[in-house]
């Protein structure tokens, strides 16, 4: 269960990833380029665009957790009951989250294409 979870999360965090590569990047450079400056509004443009991709990121996050409440609420309530045993446990309550995650991620990036 929390291997699928965490395979889950994994895919969640390379996909944050991948869309802010970029502004990850950037940033990235700057600081270097920029190492021992003090001033505050070095790589300020930079650190905003990073700053704005990951709250998209974050937003789609929470559009997983909103849209899968169904699924993830009996998770939680199984992992806590189970604290030791929920591998076994809850696995289906797991699966049956990773599959709503997956379809939502999956719908909103049919969406996004078109």
């Amino acid at each position: 269960l929390f291997k699928t979870m965490e395979s889950s999360m994994d895919g969640l965090f390379d996909a944050v990833h991948k869309a802010c590569e970029p502004e990850i990047q950037a940033f990235n450079v700057c600081m270097e380029t920029h190492t021992g400056d003090n001033s505050s509004s070095v790589c300020e443009a930079e650190k905003s665009a990073l700053t704005e991709c990951s709250q998209q990121s974050i937003t789609l996050i929470k559009t997983i957790q909103r849209a899968c409440n169904a699924q993830l609420r009996p998770l939680i309530e199984c992992v806590n009951e189970h604290p030791h045993t929920a591998d076994d446990d809850c696995k289906m309550y797991g699966d049956a989250f990773y599959r709503c995650a997956e379809l939502v991620l999956k719908h909103i990036q049919q969406v996004d294409k078109s």
